[in-house]
């Protein structure tokens, strides 16, 4: 039975169109879908609300376009008419990471991070939105350790992690179960002051970064 309210109707509709596109664009090149096809089907699971399998379904299209337009021996992307930039072969990995974030399965981290994996060793450069999407799959679930080490991984693509990256990294600190989590949300919250002070960072935690770690110490009590 279809939740309706739940948008898997609207999700299933749209990956039976995605199909329809694929089975007639085998002949016709014009119809053939490209990435923004293969993007807003993924976003549609990823919008929907308590569907168990939505990101497995998410993670299937990403697959179906990984086996159709990618090879592993490719050295250069691919080309799709309306798609002009690098970013764009990344949206459809992030959506699928962000239908993990979403997800209650509590192997849902492993799954998003696995998919960071992916998009690392391909050609396909992955963007801000990419790692800020995992990041937001190790707060969902209560995991700051692995997102400070997503942190590490963006600096060393060349990457700046921006206001989002580091609230997302607070919000962690309070749904984590880990013992002294208000303690080390607020160790975290001094060391980006001080690197904003010595001019290493340019991230001025505001309002949001200072309500996680006191969110992170009244769910101590």
């Amino acid at each position: 039975t279809v939740d309706r309210g739940s948008g898997e109707s609207a999700a299933l509709h749209c990956e039976a169109i995605l199909a329809k596109m694929e089975e007639r664009g085998a002949d016709d090149a014009s119809i053939r879908p490209n990435i923004i096809a293969y993007t807003t089907c993924i976003s549609a699971w990823a919008n929907t609300r308590g569907v168990e399998h939505a990101a497995s379904r998410a993670e299937g299209i990403l697959n179906r376009l990984l086996d159709t337009h990618y090879t592993d021996v490719q050295s250069e992307l691919p080309s799709f008419e309306g798609v002009a930039d690098d970013a764009s072969h990344a949206a459809p990995f992030n959506s699928v990471i962000t239908a993990c974030a979403r997800s209650s399965d509590p192997s849902s981290t492993d799954r998003a991070l696995a998919i960071l994996d992916k998009l690392e060793a391909s050609p396909i450069p992955p963007t801000l939105t990419s790692y800020n999407a995992a990041l937001d799959a190790c707060a969902r679930h209560g995991d700051p350790d692995r997102g400070q080490a997503i942190l590490d991984r963006m600096r060393e693509n060349d990457i700046e992690p921006d206001s989002t990256s580091y609230n997302t990294i607070l919000n962690s600190y309070s749904r984590t179960l880990e013992p002294l989590r208000g303690d080390r949300a607020r160790d975290f919250l001094f060391t980006l002051e001080e690197r904003r002070e010595s001019g290493d960072s340019s991230f001025a935690p505001s309002r949001i970064s200072y309500a996680s770690v006191l969110n992170a110490y009244a769910r101590e009590s």
